[in-house]
């Protein structure tokens, strides 16, 4: 009986070893943190400071992950691959240390990584994306949290046509 309970002890001993050993190993180059809903844990971070209660966490996942996926058969469509990604990173990283900004910058980077008309378009088309999603998980934020957003998030959750200096504006409606 004592020689079956060291038996039983010692596999199980060796299982969770094992198991412990299986889950200690390095993650190979190129997977990330989060898996699959890494993108969307990444939407989620600039709310952090505002306190989402459940139910806005999970609107803003939703509207996230429908935008993940709109952007990502945008960039498969036009050819982006993770590849031209990885070059444009580098080429914004290098163009900004340079000190160039705006369209300069844009130009620059899309030149060197080598992204051509379709590439921008796409990218433009993501971005554009990526604006629509802020507005709509701003727009679920309560009035108090959204006093709490940054204040580059708080723009970004403007609607478009609304920002300033886009109107006539109240002097020149009296002069006419």
């Amino acid at each position: 009986m004592k020689r079956r309970m060291l038996s039983v002890l010692v596999l199980t001993l060796a299982l969770v070893v094992t198991a412990s050993a299986d889950d200690a190993k390095p993650k190979k180059k190129g997977e990330r943190a989060g898996g699959k809903n890494a993108g969307v844990a990444q939407l989620l971070k600039p709310f952090e400071a505002v306190d989402l209660t459940e139910e806005q966490t999970a609107k803003i996942k939703a509207l996230g992950k429908a935008m993940n996926e709109k952007s990502n058969a945008i960039r498969e469509e036009a050819g982006v691959t993770q590849e031209l990604m990885k070059k444009r990173a580098e080429a914004m990283k290098a163009a900004r240390e340079s000190g160039k900004k705006g369209k300069e910058l844009a130009a620059e980077v899309d030149a060197k990584a080598g992204f051509s008309e379709a590439h921008v378009n796409a990218m433009k088309k993501v971005a554009e994306l990526r604006q629509k999603f802020m507005q709509e998980a701003i727009a679920v934020l309560t009035a108090e949290q959204k006093e709490k957003l940054p204040a580059r998030m708080k723009a970004a959750g403007k609607a478009e046509g609304k920002e300033k200096g886009k109107g006539k504006g109240k002097k020149k409606k009296e002069a006419e």
